[in-house]
């Protein structure tokens, strides 16, 4: 995918997104400016804006609330990972160190709920606050799903319907609010909405089973210390999968090894190689190719335009990203 295509197609929606990001997250006490620095400095793609950007050309004529919908979900998205690594002791995110590790757990925190109360302020400020429910939802499910993913990993008993349960929430809602709320703001019909809101469901759950994969993955090719999940006792697609592919005998050899891992996390090597042995990743790239068609079908009933090819290439890009 290349983003330049896509930012300048975007024009000047982007530039006005940016300028928005930029405002209202400034602040006049030096230390909130430094850590802002800090944080800005190692951003990444910013897909979550861009998917915003594209739901509104998609369905209409994007508006001054279109750029606005977008800085609100890059300055929630953000306010979620700076609590994030709090919560996991995070020290790195995209090869930098993170907020919580740099200053303090404190700092991150604090700093992710100024994030979130200014993204609220600028949505009431453009007039948004027919939208603003959708954003309180989205957070409160992504707070949920949190929460029952951390119950999940104390137990290390995670179903396969409990894990869709938990992406959904944790991921998918998010970016199922920012495409429905994008074209919203360029004027697009409550079917159009829901239309979008279940593609960016899709994609979602897309992502994070790519995201999840990953974990197995050695860090020298994703740039992120592999095992990770498994060592706070979250049970992702991968394992799942082959978990439902083991023989009985295999799969009970590796649920005492995943119940032992607090006290022997070596073990995350013999779990990593089970999920390789029994398909694990292959089948866990299936489920994020099928609902990456699902997603693409879905927009083909999307008018037919530029906004919806290159939306259609960040679809793709989302299915085999390699960070």
């Amino acid at each position: 995918m290349e983003i330049n295509r896509i930012t300048t197609f975007l024009e000047p929606e982007w530039t006005q997104y940016q300028t928005l990001f930029s405002t209202a997250v400034a602040s006049p006490f030096s230390f909130v400016t430094q850590v802002n620095s800090h944080l800005t400095s190692s951003r990444g793609k910013q897909i979550r804006p861009m998917l915003s950007l594209l739901s509104a050309k998609v369905f209409g004529a994007p508006t001054q609330l279109t750029a606005v919908v977008a800085a609100v979900v890059e300055m929630v998205h953000t306010a979620t990972l700076l609590h994030d690594d709090v919560a996991d002791q995070s020290d790195t995110r995209r090869g930098a160190l993170t907020v919580q590790k740099l200053y303090s757990p404190l700092a991150s925190v604090l700093l992710g709920d100024f994030w979130l109360a200014r993204a609220f302020k600028l949505l009431i400020d453009h007039g948004g606050e027919s939208l603003l429910c959708r954003y309180a939802h989205a957070i409160g499910e992504m707070s949920e799903g949190e929460l029952f993913q951390m119950e999940k990993a104390r137990h290390r008993n995670t179903t396969m319907e409990e894990y869709h349960q938990i992406i959904t929430k944790k991921t998918a809602m998010l970016m199922a609010s920012c495409m429905a709320t994008g074209a919203k703001s360029a004027g697009a019909t409550d079917a159009q909405c829901t239309l979008i809101e279940q593609i960016g469901l899709c994609i979602g759950v897309a992502f994070q089973i790519r995201d999840d994969i990953l974990d197995y993955a050695p860090q020298t090719q994703t740039g992120k210390p592999g095992g990770k999940d498994l060592l706070e006792g979250k049970m992702t697609l991968p394992l799942l999968c082959a978990l439902e592919q083991a023989p009985a005998h295999e799969r009970q050899i590796a649920l005492e090894w995943i119940q032992a891992l607090n006290s022997d996390p070596q073990l995350v090597v013999k779990i990593t190689d089970f999920v390789k042995r029994y398909r694990g990743l292959h089948l866990a790239q299936e489920a994020v190719e099928e609902k990456i068609r699902e997603a693409k079908a879905m927009l083909q009933h999307a008018p037919d335009n530029e906004a919806r090819q290159h939306l259609m290439e960040v679809v793709d890009y989302l299915s085999g990203r390699n960070v």
